[in-house]
């Protein structure tokens, strides 16, 4: 999440060898026609992170409201799934058990998180079955666990959950620059990774460093807002979720173009053939083959409404249907601000 880059406006190495940057490179399809408006927000609703269930539909947490929203993306509604108390944000989401999901939830400020009011939390829809076309019970049965308050956190942001370490969250905070390892059912936590490339810029503002996490293959991939490197992984042990070898940098910076001083990356996800797609603190969805080391503008870029806002993106279980979400403008204003949208797009198309 790229959080406030003006606060008036309520916007916002560890490995010796560097991998040569991603390449600049655009499409010749119009991605922005191809993308579709599956459910808006009112006006100044930042949509922070997003999930996909089982099920196809899509739950997404809120910046400036402590909340989970449901969307339906074939009626193209939305319905409030939870509201935390004592907190004003809910920001990285991640499936650890079938149907059950980790949620970061804190308090910030304009000038970023709120220092020791950060906690986790485990959001379990597995009781609300479903059955073919017909859903039994017309409204969701959530059960809300307070897993455990990190004290010590700053700001917790990106989300992930290690696919053979059932028990286990890895939650980045992007103001101390480290990842916590969780352990669910022990309600305890320690730190998986401290290292450079997941500081903040201390000349930037806010102080925003590690922000999206995401895990393939036994590594857990990682890009930063403000800081040099943009992109890198560190491995790890697929049982224990314990760090096993160094970190290693799979680009030093961005290519593609931002709109002033916003950082140069929020949440991103994989694609079945390894792809990473980036949805920039610019307003834009960019494409980074990390075999080829090329990058590629796929929707948006600085100043245009189709994206405004890009904040994180996830596939539908298809692997076909990738999924937007925006914060209407709120750090990245264009004409003004919207609502915050989920959109899609059928990437089968470019």
């Amino acid at each position: 999440m790229q959080f406030f880059i003006v606060i008036a406006s309520l916007r916002l190495l560890s490995s010796a060898i560097y991998a040569s940057p991603i390449l600049p490179h655009n499409i010749s399809v119009d991605a922005n026609a191809l993308l579709k408006t599956v459910y808006q927000f009112p006006n100044e609703t930042w949509i922070e992170n997003i999930a996909v269930r089982s099920n196809g539909k899509l739950l997404v947490t809120l910046l400036f409201k402590p909340e989970v929203w449901q969307i339906d993306p074939i009626e193209n509604s939305a319905n409030l799934i939870y509201s935390f108390p004592d907190a004003d944000c809910t920001l990285g989401i991640a499936e650890y058990a079938p149907d059950v999901f980790g949620i970061n939830v804190g308090n910030s400020t304009p000038a970023g998180g709120v220092p020791g009011a950060w906690s986790v939390w485990s959001l379990d829809l597995s009781q609300w079955r479903h059955h073919g076309p017909v859903i039994r019970k017309s409204r969701p049965q959530v059960t809300a666990r307070k897993i455990l308050d990190i004290t010590s956190a700053t700001f917790l942001n990106g989300l992930a959950a290690p696919p053979l370490a059932p028990d286990v969250l890895l939650s980045a905070d992007s103001g101390a620059g480290l990842i916590y390892r969780i352990d669910t059912k022990r309600s305890t936590w320690d730190i998986f990774l401290d290292d450079l490339t997941l500081k903040p810029n201390a000349s930037a503002v806010p102080l925003l460093g590690v922000n999206g996490v995401q895990i393939r293959d036994n590594y857990l991939y990682y890009d930063n807002t403000f800081h040099s490197p943009l992109l890198a992984r560190v491995p790890f042990h697929p049982t224990t979720a314990t760090v096993s070898g160094p970190v290693e940098v799979l680009s030093n910076t961005h290519t593609y173009p931002l709109n002033g001083n916003n950082g140069q990356a929020d949440d991103f996800t994989f694609d079945q053939g390894g792809n990473i797609w980036l949805a920039t603190a610019s307003s834009s969805l960019v494409k980074l083959d990390l075999t080829s080391k090329r990058q590629t503008l796929i929707a948006g870029e600085p100043g245009s409404l189709a994206l405004v806002g890009s904040t994180a993106t996830k596939f539908a279980r298809d692997g076909r249907t990738l999924y937007i979400t925006t914060n209407g403008g709120i750090s990245d204003p264009v004409n003004g601000i919207e609502g915050g949208k989920v959109f899609s797009l059928d990437t089968s198309l470019l």
